[in-house]
């Protein structure tokens, strides 16, 4: 199954997630930081300095790491979006 992350996504950081939605799983509070700590892993090379805004937003959504996460995790993810939509 191919689940695509909702638009939202695209303005929200893992951390954002774990930290501040509510109705995250532990599970999945757990995926959403170990996430945060892959994607600084392999951005280490990034010069944030040399970023435009946008493209720091970019380097740590929710999108950006998608693939990290199992079907399952996407499903409760896309259904907290609905959940917590403050935008």
């Amino acid at each position: 199954m191919k689940i695509k992350p909702n638009s939202m996504l695209e303005y929200v950081t893992p951390d954002e997630i774990a930290e501040c939605w509510d109705g995250v799983s532990e599970s999945l509070q757990a995926k959403l930081w170990a996430t945060v700590e892959e994607a600084h892993a392999d951005r280490a090379d990034v010069d944030i300095e040399e970023c435009g805004p946008g493209d720091v937003v970019g380097l740590s959504s929710v999108v950006s790491v998608w693939g990290r996460f199992t079907d399952e995790e996407k499903l409760e993810i896309n259904s907290l979006v609905n959940a917590n939509t403050i935008f």
